[in-house]
């Protein structure tokens, strides 16, 4: 299964010095001075409640950090640039769907769709002799269909730069605030 991912073992860490930094502070008479507070303070964290109280606080701040870590990663994913949401346009005929991988389109979701019924497509080599290679789009359930020339990957690849394009185009527009992929 592997280690526990860094902030965990971050967490720990800090809470091992914090609880260690507590243990030595307490020992100090010189502390006295700062206050009356640190005094009842320390007392509180070394009495026994069944558990160690600094230990009780070693376990909350080490959950905090966590739980802090969590939330900023949580909160940072709504940072994503919003052309991520454009997810499917129509291009060469044909309804396209796709996803993608980090800030990239992914080339194997890309997903061509009816545009009169709504049922994905699949792809028929309506090449003669593989002299001129051509690919047609076909719909199964309407019958509908666009011929283009070239292989299956010729026409993703196609379509994959209309819709860097298009990302680039609302950019440029305005309509979004940061870059879209290149």
């Amino acid at each position: 299964m592997g280690l526990p991912g860094k902030a965990w073992w971050s967490g720990f860490a800090l809470a091992v010095i914090g609880g260690l930094t507590v243990e030595v502070l307490k020992g100090f008479p010189a502390l006295r001075f700062v206050g009356s507070g640190l005094a009842p303070a320390l007392r509180w964290l070394r009495a026994d409640a069944g558990l160690s109280r600094w230990a009780v606080m070693l376990l909350t701040l080490a959950l905090l950090y966590l739980a802090v870590g969590a939330a900023r990663r949580w909160l940072g994913q709504s940072n994503l640039p919003p052309w991520l949401g454009y997810q499917q346009d129509r291009f060469l005929g044909a309804d396209w769907r796709w996803e993608y991988t980090g800030r990239q389109i992914h080339l194997g979701s890309l997903t061509p769709y009816c545009p009169q019924c709504r049922v994905q497509m699949v792809y028929v080599n309506s090449s003669v002799y593989r002299v001129n290679v051509r690919t047609t789009l076909l719909c199964q359930d309407c019958g509908y269909k666009v011929e283009h020339n070239g292989e299956p990957s010729d026409i993703i690849g196609l379509v994959a730069r209309h819709i860097e394009r298009s990302a680039r185009d609302m950019i440029a527009l305005g309509q979004e605030s940061e870059a879209a992929p290149e």
